[in-house]
C-alpha cells in the first residue's frame, strides 16, 4: 500500500539521483510511516544541484521511499510564479497512491488537496503549525503576505474538517483554531484524531540537570535551522541582549542555523555594539552536534512570533536548560507562565534573563523540572501515537470517501 505524503520542505537532487535535506525531513523521518505502509511517495519542492556537501546534508530517498520532485520556490510570489507549473504535475504526483498525509500548513499541500479530493480516497492531515500566525504583519510583510495569511487559514480549516484523520502537534491550541471532522460534527465512523509532536528524542538525548555556580560567561542559545525571516524573533533577543550588556552581565549569544536574514541580524548587533557578543553556527544537520551546542549552554531563549509545538524547544528542556519563550500556539503546554513573554516585549526578555542570572538556584529547579516534561516526548511514546494513526488511516483505504 502506497502512501502519498506531501510535505513542506526544500530538497536537493543530485545528478546521481540522490535526494537532500537540510532539516528534518530525512529517511529516518519518512521510515515512521514505513511502519505501517510498504511504499511512501514524498512530494516536495526540489532543487537540482550539480553538487552537494554530504556532511552538511541528510539523505532523503531510499528504500520504499521515493521523491516527487516539484518547483523549488520561497514565499507567495514565486509560488504564484509556478503554479502552472504544479498544475500540470498534480495527476502525476497522486498517480497510484492508496490515500495520503498533507503536513499543513503548506502552499503545496493545499493545492495538491483538491486534486487527491477528486480521486475519493481516504487522506489525513498533521497540523504542525499556524498560519494565522507564521503569516501575520509583523512576520510577513506585504499584500501578498496578507492574501496568503487569509487564504492559508481558510485551507487549514477546510482540510482539517474534511480530513479522515487530523493530527496535531499541540494538546489543545491547533485543535481549537481547526477542529477536526469529529469535533465539528461528532461523527467517528471512518474519522479520527490524534496529537503527537513531530520531534524524535531517543532516550540517549537526554541529560542531566546543570549546574549553575561560578560561570564566569553565560551562553544563551537560540535554535532556527532556517533564518528566512523574523518569525523566530532574533530581533527581539538581540536587543534584549543589548540591555543585558548594558547592565554588566557577561553573557554571549549562540544563534544556530542560517539563512537570508543572517547578515540583517548581524547588522543590527553590530548596531548596537555587540557583534562580538553573538555567533551564527551556520546551518547543522547534525542533532549530535546540536546536542552538544545545547549541553555546553546555559539557557535557551526563543521569542518566536509563531509556532506549532517547537521542537527546538523541546530539545533544549530535554538536555536541562532553562526556557524563556513566549505564549504563542502550543508553547504555554510546555512552560510555566512565569517563563513566557510577548515576543515583542525586548525588556521583558532581558528582564527574565537577568532574573535567571541572579537565581542560579531557580535554574537549577527549572532545569529538573524542563527534563521532566521533554520525557513526555520520548520517540517511544510518540512513534506508538503515530502508529494508532497511520494504521486508522490505511484500515479505510479502501473505504470510498463521499465530498463535502
Amino acid at each position: 500500500m502506497k502512501l502519498l505524503l506531501v510535505i513542506d520542505a526544500h530538497l536537493y537532487r543530485t545528478p546521481d539521483g540522490k535526494v537532500w535535506s537540510k532539516t528534518i525531513y530525512d529517511y529516518e523521518f519518512c521510515k515512521r510511516y514505513l511502519e505501517v505502509f510498504n511504499e511512501v511517495r514524498v512530494v516536495s519542492r526540489v532543487m537540482k544541484v550539480e553538487e552537494i556537501n554530504q556532511d552538511s546534508y541528510l539523505r532523503v530517498d531510499g528504500s520504499s521511499v521515493e521523491v516527487f520532485d516539484m518547483p523549488f520556490f520561497r514565499g507567495p510570489k514565486e509560488y504564484i510564479g509556478n503554479i502552472k507549473r504544479i498544475s500540470k504535475l498534480l495527476s502525476s504526483a497522486i498517480v497510484d497512491c492508496d490515500c495520503a498525509i498533507f503536513r499543513i500548513p503548506s502552499s503545496l499541500s493545499f493545492i495538491l488537496y483538491k486534486e487527491f479530493r477528486k480521486t475519493g480516497k481516504p487522506f489525513a492531515v498533521e497540523v504542525v503549525a499556524d498560519p494565522w500566525d507564521s503569516l501575520s504583519p509583523k512576520v510577513t510583510k506585504g499584500f501578498m503576505g496578507v492574501i496568503a495569511r487569509f487564504n492559508w487559514t481558510y485551507y487549514q480549516k477546510k482540510m482539517c474538517r474534511e480530513a479522515n484523520g487530523s493530527s496535531y502537534v499541540t494538546s489543545n491550541y491547533l485543535q481549537s483554531r481547526y477542529p477536526s471532522h469529529i469535533r465539528k460534527f461528532g461523527n467517528t465512523k471512518n474519522f479520527f484524531e490524534s496529537s503527537y509532536s513531530t520531534i524524535s528524542l531517543e532516550t540517549d538525548f537526554y541529560s542531566e540537570p546543570k549546574m549553575f555556580l561560578n560561570k564566569k560567561e553565560l551562553k544563551i542559545v537560540h535554535t532556527a535551522n532556517n533564518i528566512n525571516n523574523f518569525v523566530k524573533g532574533h530581533d527581539t533577543l538581540i536587543k534584549a541582549l543589548s540591555i543585558v550588556k548594558k547592565k554588566g552581565y557577561n553573557v554571549k549569544v549562540i544563534f544556530i542555523g542560517d539563512g537570508d536574514k543572517r547578515v540583517y541580524f548581524e547588522e543590527l548587533a553590530d548596531s548596537l555594539n555587540i557583534k562580538s557578543s553573538i555567533h551564527f553556527t551556520g546551518m547543522l544537520s547534525s542533532k549530535n552536534r546540536i546536542r552538544e551546542i545545547l549541553i555546553d549552554s546555559d539557557m535557551f531563549i526563543f521569542p518566536t512570533r509563531a509556532e506549532g509545538l517547537p521542537r527546538a524547544l523541546i530539545e533544549a528542556m530535554a538536555v536541562g536548560l532553562p526556557c524563556i519563550s513566549t505564549p504563542v500556539s502550543g508553547i504555554p503546554e510546555l512552560l510555566s507562565s512565569d517563563y513566557l513573554v510577548d515576543p515583542e516585549d525586548v525588556e521583558g526578555f532581558a528582564n527574565s534573563i537577568i532574573n535567571f542570572i541572579n537565581n542560579p538556584a531557580l535554574m537549577e529547579k527549572v532545569s529538573q523540572s524542563n527534563i521532566t516534561k521533554a520525557k513526555e516526548y520520548e520517540s517511544n511514546i510518540l512513534q506508538k501515537k503515530r502508529v494508532e494513526f497511520y494504521k486508522n488511516l490505511k484500515s479505510i483505504c479502501n473505504t470510498p470517501i463521499k465530498g463535502y
